[in-house]
């Protein structure tokens, strides 16, 4: 059975509807996290095979497949 290390864990901040952040793409604001992980953890980006990302309310440019969309958005290899 192969083993699974959770490295770190953070979020996004909250938004409101018409706030700071309605003017950003929810994939750019993942890739934004992911990337940060990689910088403050120091992991290199080729060795990570699985993310993870959740979306409470998908609703607009939320409904494709944010998760996909994230990873290819971050520093993270399409591989």
């Amino acid at each position: 059975m192969a083993h699974a290390y959770i490295v770190d864990a953070v979020r996004t901040a909250g938004g409101r509807r018409n706030g700071r952040l309605s003017q950003v793409h929810p994939v750019d604001l993942g890739a934004t996290v992911i990337d940060a992980l990689l910088a403050r953890t120091g992991i290199d980006p080729s060795i990570v095979e699985d993310v993870i990302i959740g979306c409470v309310s998908q609703i607009g440019p939320q409904t494709f497949n944010l998760g996909r969309a994230t990873i290819l958005a971050s520093r993270l290899p399409e591989s």
